[in-house]
C-alpha cells in the first residue's frame, strides 16, 4: 500500500486493505514501507504497533494451510463489511473486514476466537458466542 494509494483511501483504512491483501488468494506485494502506508514518516510508536501488526499477519499467511492454499466462499458483502472464509477442508479462518467508520455486528456461527486483530481491542467487546463487533475500520481473522 503506497503512500499514495493511502491517501487516496485514507490512512485508517490502511490495516484493512493489507489484512485484504495478505489473506486474498494470490502473491502479495510488498515494497518497503508500504506496511506503513505513509510517505517517508518518522517511526513513532503508533507506526512501530501498525508495523507489529503486519509483521503478524505476514507469519500467520505463512503458518496456516487456509491463507496459503484455502478456497474463498464469501460470507458477506455489504457496502459496510465485507467477510469470507479461506479453507482447505481440514483447516479454516474467516476474514473479516469493516470498511465502515462505525461499528459493525457480524454473526458467525460457529467462531470461536480472534487469531489475529488490526486494533489491539479486537475481540474485547464481543458479547455473544458467534457474533463480533469490528470496530471501525478493523480487520479480523477468526478461528
Amino acid at each position: 500500500m503506497s503512500a499514495e494509494q493511502a491517501s487516496r483511501i485514507g490512512t485508517e483504512r490502511v490495516p484493512g486493505a493489507l489484512a485484504l491483501l495478505l489473506t486474498l488468494k494470490g502473491t502479495p506485494t510488498l515494497y518497503y514501507g508500504d506496511e506503513l502506508g505513509l510517505p517517508d514518516a518518522p517511526v513513532d510508536a503508533e507506526l512501530r504497533s501498525r508495523l507489529s501488526r503486519v509483521r503478524e499477519l505476514l507469519k500467520l499467511r505463512r503458518e496456516p494451510a487456509a491463507l496459503r492454499q484455502g478456497d474463498i466462499t464469501v460470507l458477506s458483502a455489504h457496502p459496510d463489511h465485507l467477510a469470507y472464509l479461506r479453507g482447505d477442508g481440514e483447516d479454516s479462518l474467516v476474514v473479516a473486514v469493516n470498511l465502515s467508520g462505525r461499528d459493525q455486528r457480524v454473526a458467525f456461527p460457529g467462531v470461536r476466537s480472534t487469531l489475529w486483530s488490526s486494533s489491539f481491542t479486537g475481540g474485547e467487546r464481543d458479547r455473544l458466542p458467534g457474533e463480533v463487533t469490528l470496530a471501525p475500520f478493523e480487520a479480523r481473522l477468526l478461528r
